[in-house]
C-alpha cells in the first residue's frame, strides 16, 4: 500500500477515535473506540453462546434452518445460524444484512420497537420492491406488524428475492440491557 494511502487511512482512524497518538512516543496506539468495539463483540459472542442450544433445539424440532439476528439501524444482521444436517443450507451467513420490511426476522425485530422508534425507522427510509409480494407502504407494514405482535411471530411470504419460492417465519424478543 502506498504510504500516502496508509497515511490517509490512519488520519481517518485518528479522527474517528479508533487510534490516538501517544504524547510521549508520538506513535499511534489503539483508541477508545477499538475497545468499545471489542466489548460489543464480546457481549455479542456471549449472547450467541447462550442462544445456540435453543437454536439447535428449534432446528431439530423443525428440520429447518434457524437464524438469530439483531436490529442495526434499518437492517437486521444475522448473528447466528444453524442448518439441519443433510439439508443444503440457505444463501445466508452470519454477518449478512437483511432488510426489515420483507423478511420474517426483520419484521419480528421491528415489531418489538416502541411506536416512536418505529416511526423514526419507517420515516427514515423507503421500502424497495423485490417482487409482487413485497410490502412497500408504511401503512401496510404497520398493519403487518400489528399481526406480528398479536400472533407472536412474523412471516416472510415470498417477499424478498434472495431465495425464490421461500417463506420464513421469525419471532423476536427484546434485550433489556444497554442499547447502542
Amino acid at each position: 500500500m502506498p504510504k500516502s494511502s496508509a497515511h490517509c487511512i490512519l488520519l481517518t482512524l485518528l479522527r474517528q477515535g479508533y487510534v490516538s497518538r501517544s504524547d510521549r512516543t508520538r506513535r499511534y496506539v489503539l483508541g477508545h473506540k477499538v475497545y468499545t468495539l471489542a466489548s460489543h463483540a464480546a457481549a455479542g459472542q456471549r449472547v450467541r453462546e447462550a442462544a445456540i442450544s435453543h437454536l439447535r433445539k428449534l432446528m431439530v424440532s423443525t428440520n429447518l434452518t434457524v437464524h438469530m439476528g439483531v436490529l442495526d439501524g434499518t437492517e437486521a444482521i444475522l448473528v447466528a445460524k444453524v442448518d439441519p444436517p443433510g439439508v443444503s443450507g440457505l444463501a445466508t451467513w452470519v454477518g449478512r444484512r437483511m432488510e426489515v420490511h420483507c423478511t420474517g426476522l426483520g419484521k419480528a425485530l421491528i415489531a418489538q420497537l416502541s411506536a416512536e422508534e418505529l416511526r423514526e425507522l419507517v420515516g427514515s427510509r423507503s421500502f424497495p420492491r423485490h417482487n409482487e409480494n413485497t410490502i412497500v407502504s408504511s401503512k401496510r407494514l404497520s398493519q403487518e406488524l400489528e399481526t406480528v405482535r398479536s400472533s407472536g411471530y412474523a412471516i416472510d411470504d415470498e417477499e424478498d428475492d434472495w431465495l425464490p419460492l421461500h417463506r420464513s417465519s421469525g419471532s423476536g424478543g427484546r434485550s433489556h440491557g444497554r442499547r447502542d
